[in-house]
């Protein structure tokens, strides 16, 4: 398998699209600082099986009116989509009085939820389009991710555009702080239509890519940036090779796989690799289709081996 990118960026900034891998590092240096000092006065870390009895009953008490996208690998670190945001939450202090208190969690999943309305959340009037426009970058997700966490109609309704028969584009402001993404809010705030914004993400992830180099003759190639926009630089393949069948997987936000039709056991064999991703997009390969107005993928006639990957 061949390595089809970079992982330089423009600017040096970091992809919202890869706040678990951001806040994967922030948390770990926290962790650790904390594990020293506490150890230093006796206290030992929570148990791992304690741990993870808090997490079932906190995301029991989150409900699912709170979606819980994971814990950042390594860390005791919660990533809460709220308002279609999401949401880095160290889980230490919550822990901590829980295990003190067991019967004062639903108190304290309120407060949380409160400070993160009041202190974490940015609005779409904090993003004048003067100052976002070059840091709008496209997502893909699966249509059913989509209608699990947003709205069909008013202000917080998430534009979108159909790229394959489950999977649609998406629109997010690349924050280093939380992955915002872009709602009719900020489309209204803007005089901005859904067309407007795909050229406009396109052309900011295009700046960010790195992709002039030939595809190989044979045999899969990964496209790797580091970013968490790779599964969005299927986008940018319209015009490459149009003579060429291509078969295209997207496992997760931060890979992309692309291969002749020739290539498919090569791929399965790459995405088998990686049963369970931190960010997982859609578990099938797809054939790649050049349009008038860009790309799309269609189903490539066989189903999963994995369905309980299909998110």
């Amino acid at each position: 398998m061949g390595t089809w990118g970079s992982s330089v960026r423009d600017g040096g900034s970091r992809g919202a699209g890869a706040i678990v891998g951001l806040w994967g590092r922030v948390a770990r240096a926290w962790t650790r600082l904390r594990e020293r000092v506490a150890l230093r006065r006796g206290i030992r870390p929570p148990p791992g099986h304690e741990r993870a009895e808090f997490v079932r009953a906190l995301r029991a008490e989150l409900g699912e009116e709170c979606p819980v996208r994971g814990l950042v690998p390594g860390t005791f670190t919660l990533v809460l989509q709220v308002h279609g945001q999401e949401v880095p939450v160290p889980l230490d202090n919550m822990y901590r009085h829980w295990a003190s208190f067991p019967d004062q969690l639903a108190p304290l999943v309120r407060q949380l939820l409160r400070e993160i309305e009041e202190v974490a959340l940015e609005r779409p009037e904090d993003h004048a389009f003067v100052d976002v426009a070059t840091r709008i970058l496209p997502q893909v997700c699966r249509r059913s991710w989509l209608a699990e966490r947003a709205p069909v109609f008013g202000d917080s309704a998430i534009p979108h555009r159909e790229l394959g028969p489950d999977l649609v584009v998406c629109y997010v402001l690349d924050d280093p702080w939380s992955a915002v993404f872009v709602c009719q809010a900020h489309l209204r705030q803007w005089g901005r239509t859904e067309a407007d914004l795909y050229h406009l993400a396109l052309q900011n992830l295009r700046r960010t890519s790195h992709l002039d180099a030939p595809l190989p003759d044979s045999g899969p190639v990964q496209v790797q940036h580091g970013d968490g926009y790779d599964a969005a630089r299927v986008l940018l393949l319209a015009q490459r090779d149009p003579a060429r069948d291509l078969l295209v997987a997207m496992p997760s936000r931060e890979t992309l796989l692309v291969g002749g039709v020739e290539d498919r056991a090569g791929l399965e064999a790459l995405m088998s690799a990686d049963p369970r991703p931190r960010m997982p997009v859609s578990a099938d390969i797809y054939r790649l289709e050049s349009t008038a107005v860009g790309v799309r993928v269609s189903a490539d006639g066989r189903e999963s081996a994995d369905p309980e990957r299909k998110r």
